[in-house]
């Protein structure tokens, strides 16, 4: 009668958990979710930051980057700072890219802003931080909480040219956020802004034909901006293998905010499901819609390149040391169990 060993008994199990432990590595499924909600980055109610350095001047600012002169020939003709804000720790993060340009006349941004603002009925550019549900998204049910903090993705208005196979002009332009890490994706929460809403709505963009500030919405009103049948406007999110939407496409995922073919408008919070995208570094957010006019710098689509995002949930992949510790692991414990059973 061959008799147990306890200490063969123990390097089974210990065996089995280790390899239990490599495979939920590899699959991603081992390291905890890490949710992303922006809470705690602005004061309160409505409030925003958009990266500008006249009003991200604290002794610690959310946006931090390098500086770089719009001209080199000319000193005089502004300033374009090129800019992230972090968000995490060192186990699990996210930056939000964000680029501002500053001149005497003007200044404007691009990328990512963040965003406590509430405000669902004012029309226009004045109103480019508000997101149209009234608020964030709760982390746990999705709801919408008004005066907690979410982001706001501007991806520029280019569209190709000419249309894909599908009749449809592809986005040129992208909004980006890397991760601080390879991850694997889960979901991230999507709305529309209040400034897109009531443009294809109501035909509002808070200025008249002269391009001055409406006194009234009558003098406002566009029925040419104004969404009918046959009208949309995409959101694209796609992953990339590198940082700043480098590398290979590890995926992408589509969804119609607005869609008059059935009539349908995001009024809400939307959780978009990530899970098809493979290991990814970073993402980019793009949008395209089905009115586009041609001017003579390129093609642009009318409607304000503008969505509100909240929530991202992901798993940061394991550096391969990880993995490589517990395959060592793993083999000595083999070893053992060979040098026990002779």
């Amino acid at each position: 009668m061959i008799k147990p060993n306890p200490r063969n008994a123990f390097s089974t199990t210990f065996l089995a958990s280790v390899v239990a432990g490599i495979v939920a590595i590899s699959s991603g499924t081992s390291v905890a979710q890490t949710t992303i909600d922006f809470e705690s980055l602005l004061p309160s109610t409505d409030s925003f930051n958009d990266g500008d350095p006249m009003l991200n001047a604290a002794a610690n600012p959310l946006f931090v980057g390098t500086s770089s002169p719009l001209d080199p020939t000319d000193p005089a003709a502004g300033t374009v700072y090129t800019q992230s804000a972090t968000l995490g720790n060192s186990d699990a993060s996210v930056s939000l890219q964000n680029e501002f340009t500053q001149t005497p006349f003007f200044s404007f941004w691009s990328g990512l802003a963040v965003s406590n603002v509430v405000d669902t009925t004012r029309p226009g550019f004045i109103n480019q931080y508000a997101a149209f549900p009234g608020g964030g998204a709760s982390a746990t049910t999705g709801a919408t909480v008004a005066n907690e903090t979410y982001a706001i993705a501007f991806t520029q208005s280019a569209v190709a040219a000419v249309d894909d196979a599908n009749g449809i002009r592809q986005p040129s332009t992208a909004s980006v956020l890397n991760l601080g890490q390879d991850s694997l994706l889960d979901s991230i929460d999507v709305a529309n802004t209040t400034y897109v809403e009531r443009l294809t709505q109501a035909g509002l963009d808070g200025v008249d034909s002269t391009f001055s500030p409406a006194p009234t919405a009558a003098a406002d009103f566009d029925p040419t901006q104004q969404f009918g049948a046959g009208d949309f406007f995409r959101l694209i999110v796609t992953g990339h293998a590198g940082a700043n939407a480098t590398g290979s496409v590890t995926g992408s995922v589509e969804l119609d905010l607005i869609n008059f073919d059935n009539g349908f408008l995001l009024e809400d919070w939307r959780t978009l499901d990530l899970s098809r995208l493979n290991t990814t570094r970073s993402l980019s957010f793009a949008t395209t819609s089905s009115k586009v006019s041609d001017f003579a710098t390129g093609s642009f689509s009318d409607v304000p390149a503008y969505v509100a995002i909240d929530n991202i949930v992901f798993a940061a992949v394991p550096e391969p040391s990880s993995l490589m510790l517990l395959l060592s692991l793993g083999g000595l414990v083999a070893a053992s169990r060979r040098r026990s059973a002779k």
